[in-house]
């Protein structure tokens, strides 16, 4: 059957389909393993691009300095639209905003290994009983504990995707403009540049920059767009 959209992950030696026909994107982060913030934003580009929906959810919030992290990530998406709630398998209220979420859609977990999606999946689908792991204690990176990608019907109603952790994640066939799309702010800014292909970076008239310069655009997520388009430029000199 004709694919609503898809989920494409580029690794080193070809381009894998990681799930398709999906309405949300859900990114699950913890403070164990190490945060990256900038695989969120990996991920986000993903979505705007199949099109799907963003949610991030804050897992493990019974772990010390868990507010520290939601309050940052909180911060930086705050004007954006893409809902960042928290989530602990071992206070159920507070799963509530998630669960409101995943009703008669069918959603995926992604993120970094260890940061507790199958644990979720466990506690959302009664009787499943995955296999979980700690943290490694060495490395404080997750152990991969999900191999495959695998889909759960939801006894409520709809569908979630559990997907295999990574440490890194590439959208394929990366280029300026639409890694300019995969930034809803900038591409909202961007209408009202000068030229119409500037690239946000050193153009002048530019409107992306005035709205840095104004606190209306987060720093972190413009550094993370000119990181993108730094990382696309070395690929093409490469090909």
């Amino acid at each position: 059957m004709p694919r609503s959209n898809v989920l494409n992950r580029k690794t080193e030696f070809a381009t894998k389909t990681v799930a398709a026909n999906i309405d949300t994107i859900i990114i699950v982060c913890a403070i164990e393993p190490i945060p990256s913030v900038e695989l969120i934003d990996h991920y986000i580009l993903a979505a705007e691009l199949m099109p799907a929906a963003v949610m991030i959810a804050v897992n493990k919030t019974d772990l010390a300095n868990t507010n520290n992290l939601f309050a940052l990530i909180k911060e930086k998406y705050s004007t954006l639209p893409y809902p960042v709630v928290k989530t602990n398998i071992h206070a159920p209220s507070g799963l509530d905003a998630l669960t409101n979420h995943l009703y008669n859609k069918t959603c995926i977990f992604v993120g970094q290994s260890g940061v507790g999606k199958s644990s979720l999946i466990n506690f959302l689908v009664p009787n499943l009983e995955i296999e979980t792991q700690n943290i490694s204690d060495q490395i404080s990176q997750g152990k991969h504990t999900t191999s495959t990608t695998t889909l759960y019907d939801l006894p409520n109603g709809g569908e979630l995707i559990d997907s295999p952790g990574v440490r890194d994640f590439t959208t394929p066939e990366l280029n300026h403009e639409n890694i300019a799309l995969g930034f809803v702010e900038i591409q909202k800014y961007g209408r009202e540049c000068k030229f119409n292909n500037c690239r946000h970076i050193n153009e002048p008239h530019c409107a992306v920059k005035d709205a840095i310069a104004n606190k209306e655009i987060n720093q972190e997520r413009y550094k993370a767009y000119k990181k993108l388009l730094e990382l696309n430029l070395e690929d093409s000199r490469k090909n």
